[in-house]
């Protein structure tokens, strides 16, 4: 039970409008790379420089932690989409694509159900701007024991 409410206050605090701090990258790359108007972001759910609910989801993570970690890594991603426009979302022309793996045990099948956390958090912070193109992958390991990884290819005015 206890568990269960933890989970749900999380959940409801990821859906907050607040960006969280831009994660510092873990190796030898960048945060973002702009190529023309075109912005390419990668980010997994880091927070505190810890991944947040590693494993593999439909084993050791469940529905409900990789909803959350989902959630975190849109909001990494937008967090990094904000500082690669200078701070302020307006200057996003749109969301282009956004590509979701996921750390997942063999057989599993809700992998569109998890991106859509992502596609919905796009949509809460840019509006119509947010909507974009998807793929949704499932992979049998991620960097750092991550349970999700997006990709995200926005485009600036």
């Amino acid at each position: 039970m206890y568990k269960y409410l933890l989970l749900t206050l999380l959940i409801t605090s990821a859906y907050a409008t607040d960006l969280p701090t831009v994660p510092k990258p873990v190796g030898n790359y960048l945060s973002y790379r702009t190529a023309g108007k075109l912005i390419f972001i990668n980010q997994i759910a880091l927070e505190n420089g810890k991944v947040k609910f590693p494993g593999v989801i439909g084993d050791t993570v469940s529905m409900e932690e990789a909803r959350l970690a989902t959630r975190i890594t849109a909001l990494n991603v937008l967090a990094v989409l904000k500082e690669a426009v200078g701070g302020d979302l307006k200057r996003v022309k749109q969301a282009v694509q956004l590509t979701g793996y996921f750390n997942a045990a063999a057989g599993f099948k809700d992998h569109a159900l998890l991106m859509n956390e992502a596609s919905d958090m796009m949509v809460q912070f840019l509006g119509k701007r947010g909507q974009h193109a998807r793929a949704t992958i499932g992979a049998p390991t991620l960097p750092m024991n991550s349970s999700n990884e997006i990709q995200a290819v926005f485009e600036k005015y």
